[in-house]
Formats: C-alpha cells, structure tokens, sequence
C-alpha cells in the first residue's frame, strides 16, 4: 500500500513538472506527544518504519522521481518543533543505532538519492544541531554509507534562523557537509512578528552574499562547494536519465485510488461508530494549534460531514489565528467558547496540546455520548478513554474525510 500510493505521489510530483520529493518520513514517532511528526511517520516500531521508507523510496524512485528521506538522524523523539525552536534528543547512543539510525539504513540500502537533515542537537554525537554536524554526516556517510545528495531542513525554522541566524546557518550547514540548502518556503511565513516575515527573493541574496563572503575568508571551502555541485549535478543527470513518459489524468485518478484506499485502512475505532451519523449533527472542532510542516488546520474533515449531512453546523472551540505547533497564540481574551449542543468533536493529536484536552473533558463532561473523532497520533488504540465513541483517523487531508464519512454515514 505504501508503494501504491509513493508511486501516486511521484506521478502527481512529475505531472507537475518536478522530480524530488521531499519524503518519506522516516522518523520513528518514540514520543506521541511530538508535536511536529506525529501522523506523518510510519509508527513506533524502527523497522517498520524502515520497510516503508523503503517501500516508498523504490516505488517514487521507479517513476523517475527521487526520493529524499527525513529528518536524519530521527525527528521522532522530541517535544519541540524546530520550526519554533532548537530540539534536543538525548539518547545513548545505543539508543540511537537501535531506534533512530534503523529506518534510515533501509531508506540508503533502498537507494534513496538524498537523505534531508534535521535541526536537532544529539548530545551523544555533537553538541551542534545535526545540519550543521560535519559529526553526524559522516555517521550518515561513512556508517551508513550514504553516497547521495545530503538535503537541510529549511534554514529560515526558528531552530536555525533564532540560534545562530539565517546567513550563518547557510554557511555552517555547507561548511558541516550538506550539499543542498533548503533556505525555506516564502509561501508559509512562521508568523508571529516582523523578524518572521518571508521574503525569497531577500533571502536568496542573503545566503548567496554569506556563502561568497565565507569563501573569501576562507572559513567556507571552495573544494567543499564544488564537492556540493557535483553531487547535485550527478541527481539532476539521475532525474534526467529515468524521466518517464507524461502523466495522464487516468493515472493520476488511480493514483487517487491507492491513497483512498490507505485512508480507509487507517481508521481504527471503539464503540459503535459505523453508520452513527444519519442526519443534521452539531460538529464541534476542539483543535488549536496547527503544525506549519503540514499546513494549517484543515477543514477537509468538517467540510466533507457538513456536504454529506446537510443541515448540520460546525463550532469552533478557539478562534483561529497565526499559532503553530510549539508556539501558539491564543486570540481570545474570554477563552474556549464551549457550545452547549455537541454530538461530534474534532480533536488533533491528544497530548500535544493541554488546552485542546481540558476542553475535550468539559465536552465529554456534559455530552458523554459525543462522537470523538482524533485527527492526530494516538498513544495507542486506548487512548483518550473517556470517548465511548471514537475515530482514529491519523491524517485530516482529504482522503481522510472521505474515509471517515463513508465509515459515519454507512456509505
């Protein structure tokens, strides 16, 4: 299933006229409070996730797309989200070979043609952030024998950018042995203050000023940057060798099919929920904060149960505002507003949020018999069990939605 629906993405990635996909994750999720993996990962068990990875990367790569598996060495056991701030993990590390390191060896013995950083300090390898560890990309080189292209997470995440600065981290992460700098996404500014606002064109010109300004002062290497282009050059002549033929919209449509099929077999369930859902609800999103690596919160749940039953509203418990996962902004003065009618509760991930879970108890306390649907990761299937009802989706895109509400409506 996993090959089935990378190999839709690395045709919806070429129909588009691209040939990298920044994926698969290939974190072990250790924490279920992670508030910035959670349900992008492939679960808890390292080699698990190692045989998806895989799956994924021979699948996507198959299509003529290369694959880049994330966030080396292992983004799955932290409590912050380094687009808000510098993460730590300290294992041993024994630790870190049994649990971490496992899904990316299977990732590099899979072939993937790039492998991208994470911006997180491990004490037992380094005490810089692994982007900029010349330490821990050569654990990813020589111990795992990576001879592909090393990709950073974006420069301008609050870990790099509040920590040691936008320019400086450029320098250091080509200085420390990546190959290709991702500077960030001007599309998705973090938000919050001045010092957040995006500007490509400025921070182009800002990393190509401080890489130049390095190399005359001879703290960057010339040899190292043309060590980089190579590689790069050597991935670009890869994705030029294995194009394949255009997309066509038949192929994407059952490109859809597989990643239909992977949603409806995710849902996991407890108590009687199947066909529960047979007119007018009264829906309540208890979410608050949203996780910038995957856009803000989505509506595709709310919006496909409003479409199928008509007549039915949806409250939201916290106004909405520029929040991320690990730095949220609460907008309202007066608090959650708790509606007195609720037959159906959206939820994220259940541990990441304290606020989120002191209003789900206040709307089980009063409305016992609430359909609980979980957007997020769970800590396992018997988690939050004040729920008599509930879904687990682990995802809220669009095939999601529509999984849950053919599950709800006994379509």
């Amino acid at each position: 299933m996993t090959a089935a629906v990378a190999r839709s993405i690395a045709q919806e990635v070429r129909a588009y006229g691209a040939d990298l996909v920044l994926g698969p994750v290939a974190d072990v999720n250790a924490d279920p409070a992670n508030p910035v993996i959670g349900v992008r990962s492939y679960g808890v068990d390292p080699h698990l996730v190692g045989r998806h990875a895989a799956a994924f990367v021979e699948a996507a790569q198959a299509e003529g797309v290369a694959a880049c598996a994330k966030h080396f060495p292992g983004h799955g056991d932290t409590k912050t989200d380094t687009h808000a701030g510098l993460a730590v993990v300290d294992v041993s590390p024994e630790t870190l070979r049994a649990r971490e390191l496992v899904p990316f060896a299977a990732a590099v013995a899979a072939g993937a043609k790039a492998i991208m950083t994470a911006h997180i300090v491990f004490p037992a390898l380094d005490d810089a952030p692994a982007t900029l560890s010349p330490a821990v990309l050569r654990l990813l080189r020589e111990e795992l024998g990576f001879t592909g292209v090393v990709v950073s997470d974006a420069i301008d995440m609050r870990a790099i950018s509040r920590t040691i600065g936008f320019a400086e981290g450029v320098v250091r992460t080509l200085a420390a042995g990546v190959d290709l700098v991702c500077l960030g996404n001007p599309g998705m500014p973090l938000g919050g203050d001045a010092a957040d606002s995006d500007d490509g064109e400025r921070d182009f010109r800002t990393a190509l000023d401080a890489i130049l300004t390095a190399v005359a002062d001879g703290r960057l290497p010339r040899a190292r940057l043309e060590e980089a282009a190579a590689r790069v050059r050597d991935l670009a002549a890869w994705s030029a060798r294995h194009r394949t033929a255009p997309v066509d919209e038949a192929v994407l449509a059952a490109g859809h099919t597989a990643s239909a099929d992977a949603a409806r077999l995710a849902l996991s369930t407890r108590g009687d929920v199947a066909g529960a859902l047979r007119g007018p609800v009264r829906l309540v999103d208890a979410r608050r904060r949203r996780n910038i690596a995957s856009g803000r919160l989505g509506d595709h749940v709310a919006d496909t149960l409003l479409a199928r039953l008509p007549g039915s509203t949806l409250t939201a418990v916290f106004t909405r505002g520029a929040a991320t996962e690990g730095r949220v902004t609460e907008e309202t003065a007066d608090g959650p507003v708790l509606p007195e009618a609720v037959d159906v509760v959206l939820v994220g991930t259940p541990h990441a949020d304290p606020e989120q879970a002191r209003a789900l108890d206040a709307l089980l306390d009063a409305h016992p018999d609430a359909l609980v649907v979980c957007l997020g990761w769970p800590a396992g299937p018997g988690d939050l069990p004040r729920a008599r009802r509930i879904v687990f989706t682990y995802g809220d895109a669009r095939p999601n939605a529509e999984a849950l509400a053919d599950l709800l409506t006994g379509a």
